[in-house]
């Protein structure tokens, strides 16, 4: 079983650049991924990995909510939780933010238990 998902395509503000979301599942896994492309190529960035709750899976509705934070970063919002997910073009890092504070480190399982 695998199962993908490929979101339409936005430019940035500066019409520079252009990225998408791609959910992926498995049986077990839901990986959502940036493609990216600009000046320098394309490339392809996992966001996170998750656990597959198939019908329940919070990856669906959360892929749906992707934007150009600013020129160099694109990811993923979901305001009733004040939950941010951005991959960032110049530091080249993913970067979570749960009610203001900043990790690394995913808190995806954390943030939507059944």
């Amino acid at each position: 079983f695998e199962y993908k998902i490929e979101f339409e395509s936005k430019f940035s503000r500066d019409r520079k650049k252009l990225a998408k979301i791609i959910l992926t599942k498995t049986i077990y896994t839901t990986s959502v991924s940036i493609y990216l492309e600009n000046e320098g190529g394309n490339s392809l960035t996992k966001l996170f990995d998750k656990k597959n709750w198939f019908w329940a899976d919070s990856a669906n509705k959360l892929s749906k909510n992707n934007k150009w934070f600013d020129n160099d970063k694109f990811g993923l919002f979901y305001k009733p939780f004040a939950w941010y997910c951005w991959y960032s073009i110049q530091d080249k890092s993913v970067t979570f933010e749960n009610s203001g504070k900043l990790s690394t480190e995913s808190n995806i399982e954390k943030l939507f238990i059944l």
